[in-house]
């Protein structure tokens, strides 16, 4: 016999005036910021949904195309976590490259799908390129990992930039290996 709750949730419109309240039955174990909105989520057994953000306000990244094998076969993987709204602070992260490689970190305004001649398809426009060294144990397959922390400007809203890490691997068929792309377009 679980012991349920009754919520009633008033949005705040302005500094001093809400929005007409909204009640919710729930059973939570507990209330914390599950979307990184900054107001907090019922968790428990059964999905209950309270954005501040969402559809296109809330902002949107999707992974998209194959990565390309380094050493051991194994494909590094690409990924950022938000929110994706002006002032909002996050982390693009690399997972599963060669501990201690060096590499590219592509940024660009447009996304491809280009086959290269060392194998795999460039995902990015070459706008940016900027030099990274993976952490993890050096020469280990799949361990090297990278991580950039970030902070979005004002006036980025509905913009979309588009990611790709390639890495020096001599494990890879040509020596390059490279994660799929990803695009993120900034909510406002």
């Amino acid at each position: 016999n679980s012991l349920r709750h009754s919520i009633v949730i008033r949005r705040r419109t302005g500094p001093a005036t809400f929005a007409p309240p909204i009640e919710q039955v729930l059973a939570p174990v507990a209330f914390v910021d599950v979307d990184g909105d900054g107001d907090l989520d019922a968790v428990g057994k059964q999905a209950f949904r309270n954005l501040r953000h969402d559809g296109p306000s809330a902002g949107v990244r999707v992974q998209y195309g194959q990565g390309f094998a380094g050493t051991g076969g194994v494909v590094p993987v690409i990924g950022d976590v938000g929110p994706f709204r002006p002032g909002s602070s996050g982390v693009l992260r690399l997972r599963g490259g060669r501990g201690g490689a060096d590499g590219l970190l592509i940024l660009g305004g447009t996304m491809l799908d280009l086959p290269t001649p060392v194998g795999g398809s460039l995902y990015a426009s070459l706008d940016l390129l900027l030099p990274i060294t993976l952490s993890g144990p050096v020469g280990a397959a799949g361990r090297g990992w990278y991580d950039l922390n970030w902070t979005l400007p004002p006036g980025i809203e509905g913009y979309a930039l588009f990611h790709q890490f390639a890495i020096a691997d001599p494990g890879a068929a040509f020596g390059v290996a490279a994660t799929g792309g990803l695009s993120v377009t900034f909510g406002g």
